[in-house]
């Protein structure tokens, strides 16, 4: 599975014209210079592999293949949700592991383990699996890790973290 930049495709493109069917009505037009997102499909892939450096992108998409400006803000964790997970827990004093940072530092690249492994988000790493959204079992195990620091730090607790550097080994991941 491909992942398709579209700050790319805005400078390679003459024009971007993407529409889909919005609400079983009309169809809807994105505004490129709005946050937009296309969800990777085969469709998605064929269109890119035909489409030429300077000329216009088109494709029409249905609805559920297109998240727009006012599906970003509201889908958006650091905006609209993380906010009210943190009050929240902060409230019933939870423990909060907040994966959205997480998979952002990976994606942004450069993070490691608590054991010095190196996580790498890209399509081809170890942290995702072959389909870029489902984490690998390394990943997985990463995300473990968030969730035991999470809870030694907000109630004090000593678990004791897994030896990612060990199963990475083990399993035959790349460093």
């Amino acid at each position: 599975m491909n992942w398709y930049p579209f700050e790319d495709l805005k400078t390679r493109s003459s024009q971007i014209y993407i529409t889909y069917n919005r609400y079983g009505e009309a169809d809807g037009l994105i505004n490129p210079a709005k946050p937009f997102s296309v969800i990777p499909t085969a469709k998605l892939h064929t269109l890119f592999e035909r489409f030429k450096d300077g000329s216009a992108f088109m494709g029409n998409f249905k609805d559920i293949e297109v998240i727009d400006d006012d599906e970003s803000f509201i889908s958006d964790p650091q905006k609209h949700y993380n906010p009210k997970i943190k009050e929240y827990a902060a409230e019933k004093d939870l423990a909060v592991v907040d994966l959205f940072d997480l998979y952002q530092r990976i994606h942004q690249g450069g993070y490691k383990t608590d054991d010095g492994v190196l996580i790498d988000g890209s399509p081809y790493g170890n942290f995702f699996s072959s389909d870029g959204i489902y984490p690998t079992p390394l990943g997985q195990a990463v995300i473990t890790n968030e969730v035991i620091k999470a809870i030694n730090k907000q109630y004090g607790a000593k678990i004791p973290l897994i030896d990612i550097a060990g199963f990475s080994q083990g399993v035959g991941v790349k460093k």
